[in-house]
């Protein structure tokens, strides 16, 4: 991976000019460049004159803060020196996109340049965390007694941006001096800066960040055996790691670990794909989004990127009403109520609609409109925007609780009112549940409730199916999940469809309920967890005096890394495998569920559950632009079964004689083939043989192996 295929992206974007949001709701055209969440900020910070009091996505602005913002340019030497005169450091340029940290009250002054085509900051997502290598298949590619030649991800990197991640932990360790952890970046330091190499990566220790999320997703990838967990080890437990410690998962963020990554892609001559098991609702939920476009753009100059659908599938955070007549309102609640509560709404027109935000006192069917004085003191209210990407109009409300007093059992109503006869208006909460206001109005529900960057088109998404209902703590005691089926949708899996009828999402399901991985030490979940109280904690290594733990934890946060590390054994095959092939091996061998056909989307399961082995099978068969080699000393890999074995070509052979001899000597099953191709499959069958001891021989060009089978 070269990083300057990211040099391309440039007319890409002048020609798209995203995100595209032209403000109607006020006259202030530059906000038509910004997402959302920096709409919001802006309209606070420009209707208060300061940024003191204003908000921004979910905390307090103030005017000095630095903000991590992605610049879209129309000429990025241009713009970087504007910054650079400006005192503003740019962090990172790839083609036309440019990141860099600006103060609050610069944001409007850069949104108003006609250099500048898009600023997008303030995106906050967040983390979707809630026997995963047997269901996937993953054993039968590297556990080595199934196979005469494992693939282990070796010569691949697995790459994220994450929280919580220990550095140190022994799932990574190759010796105590070196660990297969190759670059980091720490977006918590005040100026994030790269580290490089084992002796400097192993000191910095940890992240210092209260989770264990990001250390149990490395593992899930890359947990190594090494000096780790003999069970508890990753999908791709050779592949080199680069590791990015979120602060806000934003696009910035993703866009510089990104780099890291291609940087040292680029050092190493390795290909790489890059995690990510985080999200967010406030999108359009039709792939048009600004990050989507992006991410669109860096799959099309060769990342492979793969994103968690989220955890919602469990969550009545949308809803969708046709309007019958013009003018018509109806009205839907929050179930809750937190410090912050947001909702994004979009017409399947562009046609406006208005939103109006009341209270209810104990369910009565009165409707009380919010103060203005409440809106004006907490900042709460509606930002209103043609998303010229889509053509529809939207409406993103926010709403603070913090610092006013509301009255005891009290509802927060949305009343949406429609402009046209016939028009559709769909929603989503960003924070809590929706309910339904009475049985005239809209119900909740928990579809189309994919997130934002797994959304996006060119993205692998990721869903999770139950590979777990119960794990075991070091206490001794048994935990689980009641009213789960092994092998089923996992209750919490966040499902399709999507608000674009060609945009199908999810596209696979992975392990995700209760994987057992790394999990960081110190953080407050964990640390105090022992053999007499654990109920996360399944596995403690103590190494040089200090423990290294392993825990169970759940969410399409661990199927995601379990795709990934499934990939990074087929580019350890095949190293030049893109997007595309891999999207397409998934479609044609991922496993059904119950119900499901070969190959059949559905928007709760994708297109079935990943297989290693039977995608390998499939990627050794692709053509590759990279010479393969014939004739090698490891030819085969072996799947052992009860009555028969599958015999997989790694390489192309001039020949293989294949002999099934009973004990004595004498040949009972013979196979000789000649003009071998990469990816060639033969299947050994037994069920026409006594039972007894019987040897497999397998010989080509430059090797012979042997193996017992007992015939029952």
């Amino acid at each position: 991976m070269k990083t300057k295929f990211f040099l391309s992206i440039l007319l890409v974007f002048v020609t798209l000019g995203i995100p595209a949001c032209a403000e109607i709701a006020r006259d202030n055209s530059y906000l038509k460049k910004c997402n959302p969440e920096l709409i919001h900020f802006l309209h606070n910070y420009n209707k208060k004159g300061t940024a003191q009091l204003s908000k921004g996505f979910s905390k307090k602005i103030k005017s000095g803060n630095l903000i991590h913002t992605t610049i879209v340019c129309a000429d990025a030497s241009a713009t970087s020196q504007e910054l650079n005169n400006k005192g503003i450091k740019v962090r990172s340029s790839l083609g036309n996109i440019l990141t860099a940290y600006i103060p609050a009250d610069q944001l409007t002054e850069w949104a108003s340049k006609e250099s500048v085509v898009s600023l997008i900051a303030l995106d906050e997502r967040s983390a979707n965390l809630m026997s995963a290598r047997s269901l996937s298949d993953v054993n039968k590619v590297h556990t080595g007694t199934d196979l005469q030649t494992p693939y282990t991800g070796k010569g691949v990197i697995v790459s994220l941006l994450d929280e919580g991640i220990q550095y140190d932990h022994v799932a990574f360790r190759e010796s105590e001096d070196s660990t297969r952890v190759f670059a980091t970046i720490n977006f918590n330091d005040d100026d994030p800066q790269p580290v490089w190499g084992s002796k400097n990566i192993i000191t910095l220790g940890e992240d210092h960040m209260d989770e264990y999320h990001g250390t149990h997703v490395m593992g899930i990838m890359a947990g190594g055996k090494t000096m780790g967990s003999s069970t508890n080890y990753g999908m791709a437990p050779d592949a080199l790691i680069v590791a990015g410690s979120r602060k806000n998962f934003s696009l910035s963020e993703i866009i510089e670990t990104l780099l890291l990554s291609s940087q040292a892609s680029d050092s190493l001559g390795m290909p790489f794909v890059f995690n990510m098991s985080f999200g967010g609702t406030i999108h359009p939920h039709d792939g048009t989004g600004y990050e989507s476009q992006i991410l669109n753009s860096l799959v099309d100059n060769g990342c492979i990127l793969v994103a968690a659908a989220g955890n919602e599938g469990n969550k009545n955070l949308h809803f969708s009403h046709q309007f019958a007549n013009a003018n018509e309102t109806r009205y839907i609640s929050f179930s809750s109520l937190s410090p912050y509560n947001a909702s994004y709404l979009i017409a399947n027109d562009s046609s406006q609609f208005s939103v109006r935000l009341y209270m209810r006192y104990n369910n009565s069917t009165q409707l009380v409109p919010i103060p203005e004085s409440w809106l004006e003191t907490t900042g709460s209210g509606n930002d209103s925007f043609l998303d010229e990407n889509n053509g529809k109009y939207s409406v993103f409300t926010y709403i603070y609780t913090t610092g006013y007093q509301l009255p005891e059992w009290t509802d927060i109503v949305l009343g949406i009112t429609s402009s046209q006869k016939g028009q559709t208006i769909s929603g989503w909460t960003y924070k809590g549940e929706f309910s339904q206001y009475d049985a005239n109005n809209p119900a909740p529900d928990s579809w189309n409730s994919i997130d934002e960057p797994a959304i996006t088109e060119k993205v692998i998404c990721v869903g999770s199916y139950t590979s777990n209902d119960k794990w075991t703590a070091i206490s001794n005691k048994t935990f689980g999940t009641s009213s789960t089926v092994i092998g089923g949708l996992s209750y919490f899996s966040s499902k399709g469809p999507t608000e674009n009828p060609n945009l199908l999402k999810p596209d696979v399901c992975a392990p995700g309920q209760w994987i057992s991985s790394a999990a960081k030490r110190n953080c407050s979940e964990l640390k105090n967890e022992n053999e007499a109280n654990a109920t996360f904690t399944v596995e403690r290594i103590n190494y040089n005096g200090q423990y290294h733990v392993y825990a169970a934890s759940q969410g399409t946060s661990m199927a995601t890394p379990a795709t990934v590390g499934i990939i990074a054994l087929w580019l350890q095959a095949k190293p030049d495998l893109t997007q595309k092939e891999i999207m397409q091996v998934i479609k044609e061998t991922s496993k059904p569920f119950n119900g499901q056909n070969q190959s059949e989307w559905s928007p709760e399961y994708g297109y079935g559950k990943i297989q290693a082995y039977e995608g390998l099978k499939k990627v050794l068969a692709l053509p590759s632009a990279i010479a393969t080699i014939r004739n090698t000393s490891t030819p085969v890999t072996l799947l052992k079964q009860d009555k028969e074995w599958k015999i997989l070509f790694n390489s192309g052979e001039n020949f293989a004689n294949i002999n099934v001899c009973g004990i004595n000597g004498t040949i009972v099953k013979q196979k000789n083939l000649k003009n071998i191709h990469r990816g060639q499959e033969e299947i050994l069958s037994f069920n026409d043989l006594e039972k007894g001891f019987y040897i497999v021989s397998i010989k080509t060009k430059n090797h012979l192996t042997s193996q017992k089978i007992i015939v029952k």
